[in-house]
């Protein structure tokens, strides 16, 4: 949301977002966008007076257009401007960023004038799932990516090798799998575990990297990580590391990364970013990490949660490291220029 609200100030927009306080308002206000912090998450019966208090804000405001990216505010927005003169009301867009549960509350999402998907598994799946819920064909506009920060010419920082790879010896053993993420049960970890123990019974050893941090409630879910690591002999053949706001060197560095969640996610961004940088990318076919690896490197993907093709495939990246051809990544001004399309035929 941050970088498409730049990309339309860039394009001489006035943008303003409407967000609870936390690190999207963060970003935001860092990317010198305006934003005003109402909490339009809460449940809770202050909520009530939300829709009310919007349609106010919009008709002093005067808006052409009004873009939500959840269902809550989106259930908020649209019962503000249903009470507005049709003659006053703005244009209204939502983004659907997921694979919603089917019900009447995500069904909101799909009431808006212009519907947008973030990858066409998630087009798919609500125009599947919910089959009267939009008179018009949802538009797949990917995030994109922003190309001054993910291409082939990105340089690992002086010093940088020295002051984080290095300290982890395991690293030069072997050819490294990348597992960027944030330590949950969706993330799939137990498939790179499993991974690296198949390979090393192929006698193709391998490090596994796992690029993210961990909280107090994730300890437990590690240390059965950390059991299953030691019942397939490779606990010495993973990395940890914390949370980092850069992950360009660890992917940069690694022979292979890997997106293996459990769940179809909406993109999936791993993706994009790897085989940006140069480096090949693997992962489960289904939601939008198997449409982006369909469109820029099918011979990274794997049957959702086949392992013992997942270490086949891995095998043959790792083996052979192929260069990876040029790629059409979506970028964020392609993104930002099809948002401004939308918005003009409201």
């Amino acid at each position: 949301m941050v970088e498409l609200a730049r990309a339309q100030q860039e394009a001489g927009n006035r943008v303003r977002i409407i967000a609870g306080a936390g690190p999207l308002a963060r970003d935001a206000t860092g990317a010198g966008v305006d934003v005003m912090e109402w909490p339009l998450g809460i449940r809770s019966p202050v909520a009530c007076s939300f829709p009310f208090r919007l349609r106010r804000l919009f008709q002093r405001l005067g808006p052409d257009v009004i873009h939500v990216h959840s269902r809550l505010p989106a259930w908020h927005a649209w019962l503000a401007l249903r009470g507005m003169d049709a003659r006053d009301r703005p244009g209204l867009v939502s983004t659907i960023h997921g694979h919603y549960s089917v019900s009447s509350y995500s069904a909101i999402m799909l009431k808006a004038d212009a519907v947008v998907a973030v990858s066409r598994s998630v087009a798919d799946y609500m125009t599947e799932s919910f089959p009267s819920g939009s008179s018009r064909a949802l538009e797949v506009i990917p995030p994109g990516l922003d190309q001054t920060i993910f291409n082939r010419d990105y340089r690992i920082p002086d010093g940088w090798k020295e002051q984080h790879w290095n300290c982890h010896p395991a690293l030069d053993r072997a050819p490294v799998i990348c597992l960027p993420g944030r330590l949950t049960r969706l993330k799939g970890h137990h498939w790179l575990v499993r991974l690296l123990g198949d390979l090393k019974n192929l006698a193709r050893p391998a490090t596994g990297l796992l690029v993210g941090g961990q909280t107090g409630r994730r300890r437990r879910y590690r240390r059965q990580i950390l059991d299953l690591a030691t019942s397939l002999g490779v606990e010495d053949q993973m990395v940890w590391t914390p949370a980092c706001a850069d992950v360009r060197p660890w992917m940069a560095m690694s022979r292979v990364v890997i997106n293996v969640s459990e769940r179809p996610e909406a993109y999936g961004r791993t993706i994009p970013e790897s085989l940006a940088l140069g480096t090949p990318a693997a992962g489960f076919d289904h939601g939008g990490v198997g449409s982006n690896l369909k469109h820029m490197f099918p011979a990274g993907l794997v049957p959702p949660f086949d392992g013992s093709q997942l270490a086949r495939t891995v095998g043959k990246l790792i083996e052979k490291a192929p260069g990876v051809p040029p790629v059409e990544v979506p970028t964020l001004e392609d993104a930002g220029q099809r948002y401004l399309n939308v918005y003009r035929q409201l």
